[in-house]
């Protein structure tokens, strides 16, 4: 495992480069599923995320298994496609100075269907968004 530490003075900062840090080794321990990873996994969202979240930033919450909803992904209005499969988790909310943040992993897919010149139909899923989305609601 790598680990990147930030000499930012901003404790946000440091807290974005530990969280992508986390989801590269996420994303990558994911496509290779165990009982032993899953579990893994679960405990160190749980306990250690959950630990380094709270010190960089106290006013942070971690939830691992929730995400942004698919009604808030929709409501960006940034993606006209309809989404047949969606998927968020890590969600941080936190409140820096006046400006509320939160932020989650995300994917949500399309189902295309094609089908050839012998009738045979084939399924396939299309990535409309596979990434970590930011919503920050700055105060004037």
């Amino acid at each position: 495992m790598l680990i990147v530490m930030s000499s930012s003075s901003t404790p946000f900062i440091s807290f974005l480069v530990v969280f992508i840090g986390i989801v590269a080794t996420v994303l990558t321990h994911s496509y290779y599923p165990s009982k032993s990873i899953k579990a893994y996994e679960f405990d160190f969202k749980n306990k250690v995320i959950r630990a380094i979240s709270s010190e960089l930033e106290p006013s942070a919450s971690y939830y691992p298994f929730r995400g942004i909803t698919q009604s808030s992904f929709k409501n960006t209005g940034h993606y006209q496609t309809g989404i047949d499969r969606y998927h968020s988790e890590d969600y941080f909310e936190a409140k820096i100075g006046s400006t509320e943040i939160r932020f989650s992993e995300i994917h949500a897919e399309y189902k295309r269907r094609s089908t050839d010149s012998k009738g045979r139909t084939r399924t396939s899923w299309r990535d409309i968004f596979r990434g970590v989305m930011f919503i920050a609601d700055f105060h004037k």
